[in-house]
């Protein structure tokens, strides 16, 4: 179970709070009870939030200049093909 959830936090590109989050919650869920089990996801989800909401503030921060690296670098190219 915990190599199959190494494995969808591989293919879907997860940082590393995302995936303690992904594994945290494959080794909990079927371990509990119903309630214990809700917990566990009430728990991930917020987890979620929170990875959510730092992607957030990141994309933020580095979405510009981002963009003009990729702007700068098509310039270039262009210069380079005339």
């Amino acid at each position: 179970c915990e190599q199959a959830a190494e494995r969808a936090a591989a293919d879907a590109a997860l940082g590393k709070d995302e995936k303690a989050a992904v594994l945290t919650l494959s080794t909990e869920l079927g371990m509990t009870d119903i309630w214990g089990q809700q917990k566990a996801i009430k728990r991930t989800a917020e987890l979620a939030a929170q990875c959510a909401e730092t992607a957030a503030e990141q994309y933020a921060r580095l979405a510009r200049p981002y963009r003009g690296c990729g702007i700068l670098a098509g310039i270039f190219i262009m210069i380079v093909l005339l």
